[in-house]
């Protein structure tokens, strides 16, 4: 098993195999793919400038998205050890990281029985209706103490005592399962979603809406699966999402790359302005835009 897993670690470390991105927007051209004005991203990656619009149809709700995905993958079957990524397409923007396959490769490392790849999962500071109603916001287990040590830089841009939805856990960590960004080889991307299309419309159900809610699904699967088949990206090393983060915690380097106020030498993947960051922010819009 070690010997297997070292030689795909040292696979997805080889730099002349991008990842394949993949995105969802059925109302214009995805938010990735569209460069920024004055920033390193306007020289985007051929891999994220290619995004894949897996948008077949128009959206009609949130499980339209791992549909098409589902789909996407099913029909590339030949696609084994690939890496692939999804993002959201409306609100998610590439912010200038230039190392994506050897971080996501770091945290596969460093996962448990892992020898076939694992699913990596965006995480977020707030608990909302995508967490099965059974488990509750308490229920979700705190980050590895590993990662728990590295989160505690970013609490400072915290905006957790603000009222309002989705809530911090006490105290505060990136524990919450983000459904706008994930990552995988093309075989566990599969894997997972053969079950998660399985899933019984009760599983999947939103409480509030009363429809199939991927989030949710993802959450169950995450909660669910075996050690090492799917985890959360802790540090937000892969994605960035800013539910619950103050406006000022995303800097603008003078190359133009966005990374993180916490670690302002390394510059963030993808960059998720979720809960309305695009729209109900003036603030987030000027850097995001």
């Amino acid at each position: 098993v070690d010997c297997m897993r070292g030689s795909s670690i040292r696979m997805l470390q080889h730099h002349r195999t991008p990842p394949i991105l993949l995105t969802f927007e059925d109302r214009s051209q995805p938010r990735v793919a569209s460069p920024r004005a004055a920033s390193a991203a306007s020289s985007l990656p051929l891999w994220v400038s290619n995004a894949v619009n897996v948008a077949a149809h128009s959206y009609s709700g949130w499980f339209s998205k791992p549909a098409a995905l589902h789909k996407w993958l099913r029909h590339k079957a030949h696609l084994k050890n690939e890496l692939v990524v999804f993002v959201d397409g409306a609100d998610v923007v590439f912010g200038g990281c230039t190392d994506f396959v050897a971080r996501f490769a770091r945290i596969e490392e460093s996962l448990p029985n892992n020898a076939a790849g694992a699913v990596l999962f965006s995480a977020e500071l707030g608990c909302d209706f995508h967490v099965p109603r059974e488990v509750g916001c308490a229920g979700v287990p705190p980050p590895p103490a590993e990662a728990d040590t590295a989160q505690k830089p970013l609490l400072r841009w915290a905006d957790c005592a603000r009222a309002g939805p989705a809530p911090c856990a006490w105290p505060p960590s990136l524990r919450f399962l983000n459904a706008g960004g994930i990552a995988g080889r093309a075989s566990a991307l599969r894997r997972m979603l053969d079950v998660v299309m399985r899933y019984p419309h009760a599983r999947v159900q939103n409480e509030q809406t009363g429809v199939a809610d991927d989030g949710l699904a993802y959450t169950r699967f995450w909660l669910e699966a075996a050690p090492g088949a799917a985890a959360l990206d802790y540090n937000a090393s892969l994605f960035l999402s800013l539910w619950r983060l103050h406006t000022d915690a995303l800097l603008q380097r003078a190359d133009g790359a966005l990374a993180p106020a916490w670690s302002p030498d390394v510059p963030a993947c993808f960059i998720h302005g979720n809960g309305g960051a695009f729209s109900n922010s003036s603030e987030w819009r000027r850097v995001l835009t």
